[in-house]
Parts: C-alpha cells; structure tokens; sequence
C-alpha cells in the first residue's frame, strides 16, 4: 500500500459516499497508528484511549465511528484483545476504488462533458488534496511520537528504583537527584534508613518523604554524620530509642 495513494483514493471515496466527521476523523487517526506501527496493510493495535486522543473523539461517538467504518467494509477489527486494546487492519483505499469502478465515475457531474479539463482539475485537485493531506498526517504522526515519547519518559520518571546498603530504600530518579541537591550527605541518610528498617523491620509508604523528615529532625537536633562509624553509633541509638518505646507499649498493655 501506497502512503499518497492511499490518501488520494480516501479523498476520492469521500467524494461519492458519505461518511460523518467522527468516521472521517477515526479513518485518519487509524491511518496514522498503523503506519506508524511498522507498515500500511498490516495489522495493528491500538487502545481506544489513544485513538480518543488522535482523533478528538470522545469514548460514544468512537464506538459509533468504529462500527460505521466496519459496515462500510473499509475497517476489519478484533474484540477487546486486553483492557481496551484491539486488533485494526484497514482495508486498501485503492483496490476499493478499483473494483470495477471507472475513475470518472467521481467526477462532479457539471464537469463530464469536458472530459480534458476535467480530468486535468481533477489532477490539480489531487496533487492540492495530496499535499494538504500528507501535512496533516504528518503533523498527526508527529504528534503521536512525541505523545508516546513523554508518556515513556513519564513512566520511567515515576519508576522507582532500590537503594542502600540492603536495596529497601525506594526513590524516583527526580527524588534522588532532589535528595542529593538539598540534603548532606544525603547518601548517608539513605544507608541509615536502610540499616534501620532491615533491623527493626519497620516499613515507609513515602521513602521520599520519610527521608526528608529524617534530615529535618537531623538538622534541628544539629545531627551531621561525619563517619561510618557515627553513622552505625547514630543507628544503634535510634534502634535502642524504637526498642525502648516498644517495650514501654507492651509494658503499658501489661499492666493497663
């Protein structure tokens, strides 16, 4: 399948059947996910969230597109495969044209009797058509890559990754970076908290954020690790501290 080609028989189909804005809108949205997936006349897939946000189609008026464009015999498509993600492949612009159908047959009726001037605006037309179109899509995939660039890098922004002496201290790639920005010896911190859960078996839902609590009690108390040595004596004490308050609870408990 011809990428021009392909959208110049679309543009000719257009002229002699009637399709609505959201068919229109949806065709092109899947026009560019399947070139974009590694090649025309193939098949494809795509999640209706994406294709709501190519084509500007909300989630109603898409289904409707969708099953408009398959009665028409222009769209083949799957059930849901996963979640939302179905199986697309878009039948060929081109062998749609050219079965059995004359060329002229999409001509305006006003310009059949000259057939020269005709066929030769119609030329001019496409190439117009052609242009304005190839534009369009592209501007289309363009936004589709960039779109699926800052979702990858959303994503592997918000990925948390291990860290400390035993790998239990959570952190974003941002969050690390933020650490090390504004808190000394923000690595000592890190392997701190990491002695201290791995022996008292204590958990954060926040690493982040209980880290950052961490250096302000550090800096109010006028804390500063200036060793291996002080950062061990200063874990010991703060695992005697949690040891000391379980023990006055249980005791409590005893005999309350």
């Amino acid at each position: 399948m011809n990428y021009i080609t392909e959208q110049l028989c679309f543009l000719r189909y257009l002229r002699s059947h009637k399709l609505s804005s959201g068919e229109v809108a949806l065709w092109y949205a899947l026009f560019a996910s399947s070139n974009n997936a590694g090649g025309l006349g193939k098949e494809f897939c795509v999640s209706d969230s994406m294709l709501r946000i190519y084509s500007g189609l909300g989630q109603t008026r898409l289904a409707e597109a969708r099953k408009a464009l398959v009665a028409k015999g222009l769209l083949i498509c799957s059930e849901y495969q996963k979640r939302e993600l179905r199986q697309y492949r878009l039948m060929s612009m081109e062998q749609l044209m050219n079965q059995g159908e004359e060329p002229q047959i999409f001509l305006p009726d006003s310009e059949s009797e000259s057939n020269t001037e005709s066929i030769g605006d119609t030329k001019s037309e496409n190439k117009s058509d052609s242009k304005s179109v190839s534009k369009s899509v592209s501007k289309s995939v363009t936004y589709i890559n960039k779109k699926e660039k800052e979702e990858q890098e959303q994503k592997q922004e918000e990925k948390r990754e291990a860290h400390g002496t035993f790998q239990n201290i959570f952190l974003t790639k941002k969050e690390r970076q933020d650490l090390s920005a504004n808190v000394p010896d923000a690595d000592g911190l890190i392997r701190r908290m990491s002695l201290y859960l791995k022996s008292t078996g204590k958990q954060y839902q926040n690493h982040y954020a209980a880290l950052l609590k961490w250096a302000e009690e550090d800096k109010k108390q006028g804390f500063t690790v200036k060793s291996e040595e002080d950062e061990i004596a200063a874990l010991e004490q703060a695992i005697a501290d949690e040891r000391v308050r379980r023990y006055k609870e249980e005791l409590l408990q005893f005999t309350g």
